[in-house]
């Protein structure tokens, strides 16, 4: 790839590139202005490469007292894992390509050990999702605001880098297209996330961690015709809605194409058509029925040895998404 154009500031070309941006970074989006969170974005090329900026004396300060943090974290090590053939999890039941789930993906040991890295982990670092659930975001992450669409770089702790290793392990992810962005969500019960689709700046997988209380995570279809509207301006709707919490996208969407009951302990995956063609979210409920008449086809009835009619009741709950954003 060639290098960026010498139309690019020679202030930010001197600065050294963070881990994670070396390269160009390729977005499909068009539309995405400005400079911000680090990267420089070409409206007319698509192409967006990285606007390094010195950070502010109070930012770096910011990040020293993290780094603090993280290195005060009790030891933290993920059972080493073999590769693993995906087909075995695979869902074929609701009619969509590319999910898959792996239930007692972390181990007893290896989820009270993840315990004590949240419950260590500095309330200051949690964000709140518009009330609807806290969230920590590691890792080169996203910014978006009314001026601008860009990226940043945050530190991610050695607990996070452990599973994410993993994960590369199994053969989940790889050297190439690896885990550089975690996003750590904290629900209450009767807390979900509306039907969104993960943005075009993410490849097409997702891994997902669940743990310490079942949930009904549902797939939707995103039918523009029905809807009378394009495909992009669905997805911009539903990543509005997840922004600020609604859950009005459920009555737009309708009855989910297909759910899965997330057990403790266990991993979600989900690529390619799941990732980028079907909106996916969990109900802001306190108990669930699973009753494909309510939820859709259970992709998962056997995996997660669910019961017909199971009463599902929330208690506290955490996921560990892990993904890529693209650069090269």
């Amino acid at each position: 790839l060639a290098s960026p154009s010498s139309s690019s500031s020679s202030s930010s070309s001197s600065l050294p590139p963070p881990k994670g941006f070396e390269g160009l970074i390729f977005t499909p989006q068009g539309d995405l202005v400005g400079e911000g969170g680090g990267v420089r974005i070409d409206r007319k090329s698509s192409i967006a490469w990285p606007s390094y900026k010195a950070k502010s004396p109070k930012a770096k300060i910011e990040e020293m007292k993290d780094e603090i943090i993280f290195s005060s974290l009790p030891p933290f090590r993920f059972r080493p894992r073999e590769p693993i053939n995906k087909e075995h999890y695979k869902i074929s039941i609701g009619g969509i390509d590319g999910v898959y789930y792996i239930p007692d993906w972390v181990s007893e040991e290896e989820d009270q050990a993840v315990r004590k890295q949240l419950d260590m982990t500095p309330e200051h670092l949690w964000g709140s999702m518009r009330g609807s659930r806290k969230s920590i975001e590691w890792g080169t992450y996203t910014e978006m605001s009314s001026d601008y669409h860009g990226i940043g770089y945050t530190s991610m702790p050695e607990w996070i880098n452990e599973i994410s290793a993993q994960l590369t392990n199994t053969g989940i992810f790889s050297d190439l297209i690896h885990v550089n962005t975690a996003r750590l969500n904290f629900y209450n019960p009767g807390q979900g996330i509306p039907p969104h689709v993960d943005g075009d700046i993410y490849v097409p997988k997702v891994a997902m961690i669940n743990l310490y209380s079942s949930a009904v995570f549902s797939f939707y279809k995103v039918d523009s015709e029905r809807l009378n509207q394009t495909e992009k301006e669905i997805h911009q709707r539903l990543t509005q809605a997840a922004a600020t919490g609604s859950m009005d996208t459920e009555k737009l969407l309708g009855k989910p194409q297909m759910s899965l009951v997330l057990r403790p302990r266990s991993l979600v995956i989900f690529e390619g058509e799941a990732a980028k063609k079907y909106a996916h979210g969990v109900a802001a409920v306190k108990t669930e029925v699973a009753d494909p008449k309510m939820i859709g086809p259970i992709g998962n009835a056997k995996l997660a040895r669910v019961k017909a009619g199971e009463r599902i009741s929330r208690i506290d709950r955490t996921t560990i998404t892990l993904r890529h954003i693209m650069h090269t």
